[in-house]
């Protein structure tokens, strides 16, 4: 299975998660340069990071989920208010050619790891990828590059269960 992230999956997946919207934002921030992380402000022309648009606003952002994934178990929560997160979700998804460059780079950075395992898996079954868009294959993404210590497979059950608990009963119409 194609595990290609593309502008079209991040944007999806930056619609339907709070968490992607976060992480994307630092992402952006991270691709900006010293000098523009220094005064909020997008000084050259490089297509990588904020546009100048979105430069204050998205630093900003960024600074507030950085500080708050200082905090114990801060990468399992949102850290901007619902208004801010409208807003940082507006920014984030004018970058999905960004996001999908910056997706695909930790996926490949994590191959080699994968290859590891395969190499020393006597079952097949580990070689599968999940389902595209599934909460198995967003944590995957999510955790690709991560050193956090967040529990992404933990996330992706609470998703999971949270979809459920949302379904309607068996035999209603959606």
């Amino acid at each position: 299975m194609d595990a290609t992230w593309t502008q079209d999956r991040i944007i999806g997946l930056l619609e339907r998660s709070d968490l992607a919207v976060e992480r994307a934002i630092v992402a952006l921030y991270d691709r900006q340069t010293q000098d523009e992380k220094a005064d909020s402000h997008t000084k050259h022309t490089n297509h990588r990071g904020f546009r100048k648009n979105h430069d204050s606003t998205g630093s900003f952002f960024a600074r507030i989920i950085l500080k708050g994934w200082k905090q114990a178990g801060g990468k399992n929560r949102t850290h901007l208010n619902p208004y801010k997160l409208a807003k940082a979700r507006g920014i984030v998804l004018h970058y999905s050619r960004q996001l999908a460059e910056e997706a695909n780079l930790r996926a490949s950075q994590k191959r080699p790891v994968a290859a590891t395992v395969a190499t020393t898996s006597t079952s097949s079954e580990s070689l599968r990828e999940p389902p595209v868009g599934s909460w198995a294959s967003v944590a995957r993404m999510m955790a690709a590059g991560d050193d956090s210590g967040f529990d992404w497979d933990a996330w992706k059950d609470q998703m999971k269960e949270q979809d459920m608990d949302d379904a309607p009963p068996s035999g209603e119409p959606v």
